[in-house]
């Protein structure tokens, strides 16, 4: 059975959609208050936000396909102890 990462950033919508705003409006800002990096990072959400939830292509990966066909297996005839 193949193991799945504990931590894939990938996977996750919250993780892309701060990566997109560390991209966007915090990376190397030139901004000398914090008050107008906080007013271009709501621009940017409010222009662009709420971004679609998309899976991962890391989800149709053949071994997270067989990781998920054999939990719901094991699920659903459980072994006897």
């Amino acid at each position: 059975m193949a193991v799945l990462a504990p931590y894939c950033p990938q996977a996750k919508p919250i993780e892309r959609t701060c990566r997109d705003v560390h991209d966007q409006c915090s990376r190397n800002h030139p901004r000398q208050r914090s008050e107008e990096l906080v007013g271009e990072v709501e621009q940017h959400v409010s222009t662009n936000g709420p971004w679609p939830y998309k899976l991962s292509h890391l989800y149709f990966t053949l071994e997270v396909t067989t990781a998920v066909e054999c939990l719901v297996r094991e699920q659903r005839f459980p072994q006897a102890a």
